[in-house]
């Protein structure tokens, strides 16, 4: 036995010495060079996996604001096949259609999907005789870059005729923060490059095959590598220049959205971000406390900046005669539950505030198609 494993082991050095001498060989001989296998890069699409489905427990906050102990409660959080929150469009032959393009603002997860306000628009729509769908693309974490690259890449598919964007404090927040959308110490942030590894396309195959289990041993890892807590890097002070900087980047973006939307003959609306900023949280202390550590700057220049950004979107539709929905003006605190994130009550607000503001260009989109 043992002198037959032996054999086996000398055979198996034979054959490997003589497969790095062929390819020696005929590489001698050949004028070719052979690929090598590189890193693969593509640009990161952050979007809901399609086909998905979650179930949320709404955050306390939201719950202490609608004056409610039921910890019960969950929200169903459904995806469709092409990647957009559910219900999304229902209607087979609708007259119009309308994207929704944003952050957690937009996508509304902690509010029951019968009360997100993408959808109750096309409710209201529908409710007075007319056919419209609506489909929402909104991300938790998006800023106004994620949302240029989803509708270029996923939303001009659909030929909305109408696209509304709603940005504000996720992007103040990658501003201040790394000053750019687009580089960190010259690496692009929205590159991913992915190694090709014999291990990973095993993984992948596996994790295909048993996506169940899959799910269980990627979360068991993920909770056994987390890492202590650490104090956030210091950022340097905002600078004048900083603030230029930052506001100028905002504004480029939302121009970009526009000039899009136009070019594939979509329209655009933009509209501010409503909050409870302005109001200091009534007291919702805790969501303060983070922003001098995190940004090194007083709360006072903080809101400072989230005005400003929000200015900095009035400006972008009067100078390009956009359609713009103030939904800072409008919305009242007891609409919101922490600092941007809606309530029921706040939802349903603003699905009634949009449908106000869009019906003059609905009712002209449909007149023009006949």
């Amino acid at each position: 036995m043992k002198k037959h494993l032996f054999n086996l082991m000398i055979s198996s050095v034979i054959l490997v010495a003589l497969l790095f001498g062929a390819d020696f060989l005929l590489g001698a001989l050949s004028d070719q060079i052979p690929e090598k296998h590189t890193p693969q890069r593509h640009v990161f699409l952050k979007e809901h996996s399609p086909g998905t489905s979650k179930t949320y427990d709404p955050p306390i906050e939201f719950l202490t604001v609608a004056q409610t102990d039921d910890r019960t409660r969950k929200v169903k959080f459904e995806i469709d096949i092409k990647g957009y929150i559910k219900p999304s469009n229902i209607l087979k032959d609708p007259d119009v259609s309308i994207a929704f393009l944003g952050g957690s603002t937009t996508e509304c997860s902690a509010i029951d999907e019968l009360k997100r306000f993408p959808y109750l628009v096309g409710q209201l729509f529908n409710k007075d005789g007319l056919k419209l769908n609506t489909m929402n693309a909104a991300v938790s974490g998006n800023n106004s870059a994620h949302t240029l690259n989803i509708l270029l890449n996923k939303v001009l598919a659909e030929q909305p005729d109408i696209a509304i964007m709603m940005h504000n404090i996720n992007d103040l927040h990658e501003l201040l923060k790394k000053r750019s959308y687009w580089q960190v110490n010259g690496r692009p942030t929205q590159i991913i490059t992915e190694k090709v590894r014999l291990t990973t396309a095993l993984a992948v195959k596996a994790k295909s095959a048993f996506p169940y289990i899959g799910m269980y041993f990627e979360n068991m890892v993920s909770n056994i590598r987390k890492e202590p807590s650490r104090s956030p890097k210091r950022l340097s002070t905002l600078t004048d220049e900083d603030r230029a900087t930052i506001l100028h980047q905002f504004e480029d973006n939302l121009r970009l959205f526009v000039s899009i939307c136009r070019i594939k003959e979509i329209s655009p609306v933009l509209m501010t971000q409503g909050n409870r900023i302005k109001y200091d949280f009534l007291g919702l202390d805790h969501d303060l406390s983070i922003i001098p550590e995190r940004f090194n700057l007083s709360f006072n220049e903080y809101k400072k900046m989230y005005f400003r950004m929000n200015q900095v979107i009035r400006g972008v539709c009067e100078e390009e005669n956009v359609l713009m929905i103030d939904l800072d003006k409008l919305v009242l605190p007891e609409h919101i539950y922490d600092a941007v994130h809606y309530n029921d009550q706040g939802s349903e607000f603003v699905a009634r505030q949009i449908t106000e503001h869009l019906t003059p260009l609905v009712k002209k989109l449909i007149t023009n198609q006949y």
